[in-house]
């Protein structure tokens, strides 16, 4: 049952992102150019979480990308396939299971890489330069999730930022301030998708 509840929030959190084949999917739809100096092959890290049974949110980068036969076999197994990525590759859920099958896609050419999601893959561009520009300034931000937190990592968020608003259905959504030397600490928890700077909405009317 838990299988089928992570694929139906997975699909609907990709269904309700702009993406298209050519964007990351994500809110700017900006290319990730980190991408492409990706390792081939399943590093240690991420063996080593699926044999000890933790499934997760990673990223699948194919030599050439699946057809619909292909992602429907995916799902048969349990790997199911969320946001393009530039670069032939998509945000990926794979069952703590999956490790085989990743395996067979490697020997038969059609899987480059599986493994963590870089961080930088996770960031706004636009306030990536920001940050980097003026790293001691408290952002706005929007926090994107792949799905709804457990209470240990929302306490681990709360930890680094200043949470003012949550929001958890088909779209997890966590709002605060941070600052920007911290930033690199909400990117690089597993559970977070994506993040952007929040723009205040414009009351003034003009």
């Amino acid at each position: 049952m838990s299988r089928w509840i992570i694929m139906l929030v997975f699909v609907l959190g990709a269904a309700c992102s702009p993406s298209t084949t050519d964007t990351t999917g994500l809110s700017d739809g900006s290319e990730l150019s980190s991408l492409k100096d990706l390792p081939q092959g399943i590093p240690a890290s991420l063996r080593q979480e699926l044999e000890q049974g933790a499934g997760g949110y990673f990223i699948l980068q194919f030599n050439t990308l699946p057809d619909e036969a292909a992602r429907l076999e995916l799902e048969q197994s349990g790997i199911l396939l969320g946001d393009f990525v530039p670069e032939n590759a998509f945000q990926a859920y794979l069952p703590a299971d999956a490790l085989p099958t990743l395996e067979e896609l490697i020997a038969t050419g059609d899987l480059r890489y599986a493994g963590p999601i870089p961080p930088e893959a996770k960031l706004q561009p636009e306030l990536a330069a920001k940050i980097e520009a003026d790293p001691q300034a408290s952002y706005e931000i929007v926090v994107q999730l792949f799905a709804e937190p457990p209470q240990a990592v929302l306490q681990q968020i709360e930890s680094i930022m200043d949470v003012t608003g949550k929001s958890f259905g088909p779209m997890n959504i966590i709002e605060g301030r941070v600052k920007g030397t911290y930033i690199s600490k909400v990117v690089a928890l597993p559970l977070v998708k994506w993040v952007e700077e929040r723009i205040p909405a414009d009351l003034g009317g003009g």
